[in-house]
């Protein structure tokens, strides 16, 4: 993945990363049986039951739709929101300085607040919707980075950050559903996870 970095063209993500980010929201939302059971949750199923092309379809097919759709809008927040953040974090640490050498870094983010908003039209005019907010809560330590030079391949005159031990904690919540006539009256926790990566690479591009 590739987003924009503070004062570098692109940052490219360790594929691992992204794989561990995606496995854990998967997780959380497809194998929750507290937010399938949601009501919520179910009235969307039927929204697109309604539509031309689902009318046909088994109700696990479109189930797996709205499951779907969710964890792509959270993802499509959190990778970048949360690779942005840790990138800010090093750089206040080391400055992105070539040569630095961090042995032992410890980080606890802001909570990341992503939503996702389901809306029913009718001849395009909006009759409902519904919005699931959430909460992520990351923390992350590091254990021995390096800030190296790259003098060649497509990072040519960008860095690289090395890490050899990178470790998340992650916990994520479904803070409130809005819809015009139901309020969540208290959070469900929807998943959290722990992981280790072994020499994890972020490289910024000029």
């Amino acid at each position: 993945m590739a987003i924009s970095g503070r004062g570098y063209a692109s940052v490219e993500n360790d594929s691992r990363l992204r794989g561990q980010l995606t496995s854990f929201i998967n997780g959380a939302i497809s194998e929750n049986k507290a937010f399938r059971q949601l009501q919520d949750f179910k009235t969307i199923a039927d929204w697109y039951s309604q539509v031309v092309e689902f009318r046909k379809e088994k109700r696990s097919f479109i189930l797996s739709i709205v499951i779907n759709k969710i964890i792509g809008k959270l993802m499509e927040y959190i990778e970048p929101f949360y690779t942005d953040s840790l990138l800010s974090k090093i750089g206040v640490e080391t400055q992105f300085k070539e040569g630095t050498f961090q042995t032992n870094l410890e980080f606890r983010f802001a909570p990341i607040k992503p939503y996702v908003e389901f809306v029913k039209r009718l001849d395009t005019n909006k009759v409902s919707s519904t919005k699931f907010e959430f909460q992520l809560n990351v923390s992350t330590y590091i254990k021995k980075l390096r800030i190296l030079a790259q003098r060649d391949g497509i990072y040519r005159d960008g860095k690289s950050i090395n890490i050899e031990k990178f470790g998340v904690e992650l916990e994520l919540y479904l803070e409130q559903i809005v819809t015009a006539v139901y309020y969540l009256s208290n959070p469900i926790k929807l998943g959290s996870k722990k992981f280790e990566l072994k020499n994890l690479s972020l490289h910024l591009r000029n």
